[in-house]
């Protein structure tokens, strides 16, 4: 994917609607967000606005304004029939976040910043950084571990496609989060890292034989091998598993991928 300036993502959003590639569009959403965002969904919403407006006069110099985890591209656009602005949100990584069409005049509020989920307790757990795997593509990641007294179940938390956080930061949602505090808050050890293809992606473009086996299953087989090891004796002796994102990473992890130990993986 070529990085652009959230402007520019901006107004390339803008170029392919008005040409009507739509499919192209759609590859620039963040993975977890295309199954939400479909080439078609993307013309019918296009569509009935020129339909109402008429088409493209004039496009206008667009704002942009850092936001966390990205940036809110605010784009003036004049149709034949009135004006309207396209506002584009664009993650840390380049990838769209939304598209919305508002009136001109409307006044965009930045996203609020992330807020825990209310089912979470955040004085039911603690959090620390750890290192998972070693070597030159060691992985930045955080463990969620209750305060409760062991042993506890553990879970660790597979990215979905792309090169995400430990978070599956997506603008100001962090759905990795949520999950961990959640789980954390009901007596589950929960481990979290960074993908290899956020923290080390100068590193893995440089190797075209880099597999998808190779982005999921050291750092993965790494994880759960520590998070039930016995650096936190409240984590271990109980069933640790993966829990992955999406469906195409879950068909991955079977049982015999796994070390035949117990503490990796209980039937």
């Amino acid at each position: 994917m070529t990085q652009r300036t959230p402007a520019q993502t901006g107004l390339a959003v803008l170029d392919l609607a008005q040409a009507a590639r739509f499919a192209e569009i759609a590859e620039l959403f963040a993975p977890p967000l295309r199954a939400m965002a479909p080439p078609e969904a993307l013309q019918a919403a296009w569509t009935a606005e020129i339909s109402q407006r008429g088409p493209v006069q004039q496009v206008g110099t667009p704002d942009s304004q850092p936001v966390p985890g990205g940036a809110v591209v605010t784009i003036p656009v004049t149709f034949a029939y009135g004006e309207r602005a396209v506002v584009v949100t664009v993650t840390d990584d380049g990838w769209l976040g939304g598209i919305q069409l508002v009136p001109a005049d409307q006044q965009q509020e930045a996203p609020a910043a992330w807020q825990p989920p209310p089912y979470a307790d955040p004085a039911s757990f603690s959090e620390q950084e750890v290192t998972v795997g070693t070597g030159p593509l060691a992985l930045p990641g955080m463990l969620s571990l209750p305060r409760r007294g062991g042993p506890l179940p553990g879970v660790v938390l597979l990215g979905g496609s792309g090169p995400a956080d430990r978070d599956e930061t997506i603008g100001r949602n962090k759905p990795f989060k949520d999950l961990a505090w959640g789980l954390a808050s009901r007596g589950v050890a929960v481990l979290r890292f960074d993908k290899v293809t956020h923290a080390h992606g100068g590193e893995v473009s440089k190797n075209p034989g880099f597999t998808l086996t190779d982005e999921y299953v050291p750092a993965a087989v790494a994880a759960v091998g520590l998070l039930g090891s016995s650096s936190w004796p409240a984590a271990r002796n109980r069933c640790t598993g993966p829990w992955s994102a999406s469906s195409a990473t879950w068909r991955r992890w079977t049982p015999r991928r796994w070390p035949r130990r117990s503490r990796y993986w209980r039937r």
